[in-house]
């Protein structure tokens, strides 16, 4: 199984709901890149149009090597020519608001996984909704220990950067507790760079898992207990993720559901036109925001 061979085997199209204002300040535009990932995108437009990137606004972080669709606005600025490699913007109209992080509804993905033996049959309607790998790239779980232990000094670095690598450190305890939470499920197990994935073989009943912030109360003395032995493990407190050395990146908590809906799933199969005497299967899904459409795959071929 090869996923992500080249970018076009990724595609993704944020599913949003635009409320359009012809006087509002913000204009809207679709940005469709490619070996980008939102936030480098995000930088190349604001060095192109010599602006803050604090006047761009985005809904999700999307994969770099990927084709990616999805919905930005820019505070006072309308753009008559932009000239950048895989990078394309759209204008769609204007807004009385900046779009914000989870400003959207879903994402439609369409995957293309290459050098397959043989057909394989089935669907996926749920999945356990647990971060996927890229949420962990290179150092951002040690990085955003360092931030929430005040032990990291480059805070000039951009708002959205540093709260990556402390969303990176809440992924990661939610990753684990679910993934302890859960250890007496029979299910099928899948090694990553933190730990497993399992993936139970029955559907269980949905439930909501903390994502730890400062202000969390926990009331399942289960997870409670989960949590508290983790975070002591990794030697952080509930209390470090008030940040005060930058209180903007500062992260309250909240909670994410344990199981997510797949709906609109197809699948179909034709030769890969990349490898010989083998196929390719092309998904076809829509996900809630916030949920890793490469879970799916690895649910399916498990």
């Amino acid at each position: 199984m090869i996923m992500k061979e080249i970018p076009e085997d990724f595609c993704v199209k944020e599913i949003s709901k635009l409320e359009f204002n012809e006087k509002g300040r913000y204009y809207y535009y679709l940005l469709k890149k490619r070996n980008y990932n939102t936030l480098d995108a995000i930088k190349r437009i604001s060095e192109k149009l010599r602006i803050d990137m604090m006047r761009i606004g985005y809904a999700g972080n999307k994969d770099k090597f990927a084709i990616t669709e999805q919905y930005i606005s820019i505070k006072d600025y309308k753009i008559n020519n932009l000239n950048l490699k895989d990078i394309e913007l759209t204008f769609v109209g204007n807004g009385s608001k900046p779009i914000l992080l989870g400003d959207l509804e879903k994402n439609s993905f369409r995957i293309t996984v290459r050098g397959l033996d043989k057909k394989k049959n089935g669907k996926v309607k749920w999945i356990i909704n647990y971060f996927d790998e890229q949420r962990f790239g290179g150092d951002n779980i040690e990085t955003g220990k360092k931030i929430l232990k005040n032990e990291f000094n480059d805070l000039d670095k951009p708002k959205t950067l540093l709260m990556l690598y402390v969303h990176s450190v809440q992924s990661y305890i939610w990753n684990k507790t679910v993934e302890k939470y859960l250890i007496e499920k029979n299910g099928t197990k899948i090694k990553y760079n933190h730990g497993y994935f399992l993936f139970p073989e029955r559907k269980i009943k949905n439930e909501k898992i903390p994502l730890v912030g400062y202000l969390t109360v926990i009331k399942n003395k289960k997870i409670d207990d989960i949590i508290y032995k983790l975070m002591d493990k990794e030697k952080i407190k509930i209390s470090d993720f008030l940040i005060q050395k930058l209180p903007r990146i500062s992260q309250k908590g909240g909670e994410r559901e344990l199981i997510a809906k797949v709906s609109n799933f197809k699948i179909k199969y034709f030769s890969d036109d990349l490898h010989k005497n083998k196929y390719k299967a092309i998904f076809d899904f829509v996900l809630p925001k916030g949920v890793y459409a490469t879970l799916v795959i690895k649910r399916f071929f498990k």
